[in-house]
């Protein structure tokens, strides 16, 4: 269901089996509040920032086709598991 606030606190005067939320810590404060009335069991996916964490030991070329395939190849990125940067040892940054 789309809708804001409002929308969602009506939703939420209601039982439900599992509640699964993505969305903001805003909204998702909310959710979890109205779950717990019911002892509601709930997914809360609040997006993020994912870092990926890049070894020395990895080949360079096939990690950034990994990466990239990772960020772009499902749905142009708007995955909210989408890698949003990248960790290098100073090493590598520099090479």
């Amino acid at each position: 269901v789309t809708g804001g606030v409002s929308q969602t606190s009506k939703l939420l005067e209601y039982k439900y089996d599992l509640i699964f939320f993505t969305g903001g810590p805003g909204i998702g404060k909310i959710i979890a509040k109205a779950a717990a009335k019911f002892l509601t069991p709930c997914v809360l996916e609040l997006g993020g920032k994912n870092p990926v964490v890049v070894d020395d030991s990895i080949n360079l070329d096939k990690v950034a086709e990994q990466i990239t395939q990772a960020r772009y190849g499902l749905n142009c990125g708007q995955v909210c598991t989408a890698p949003e940067y990248v960790i290098l040892s100073e090493r590598r940054q520099n090479a």
